[in-house]
């Protein structure tokens, strides 16, 4: 799954400090509620779209392994640990 770890090392942390940035500048004043509950709900799609991502990835390496009856380092690589 070569672009599921820059995602989640790049893209996720980004948005999660943009996130945190945006909570700050709410705090002191400087923006509205409406910034920050828009920056959590685009985290939590950045992380949805990201799941559903991997799944779908899961997916059609099953049933690539099961159309060409072999296994696949990379599936085995799915249940381990990022």
């Amino acid at each position: 799954m070569p672009r599921r770890r820059p995602l989640r090392r790049e893209a996720v942390p980004a948005a999660e400090e943009a996130c945190a940035s945006v909570q700050t500048a709410y705090s002191s004043g400087s923006l509205a509620l409406m910034e920050v509950l828009d920056a959590r709900r685009a985290l939590i799609a950045l992380r949805r779209d990201l799941l559903d991502a991997e799944l779908a990835y899961a997916l059609a390496l099953v049933r690539a392994e099961a159309l060409a009856g072999a296994s696949f380092a990379e599936t085995k690589a799915l249940f381990e640990r990022p």
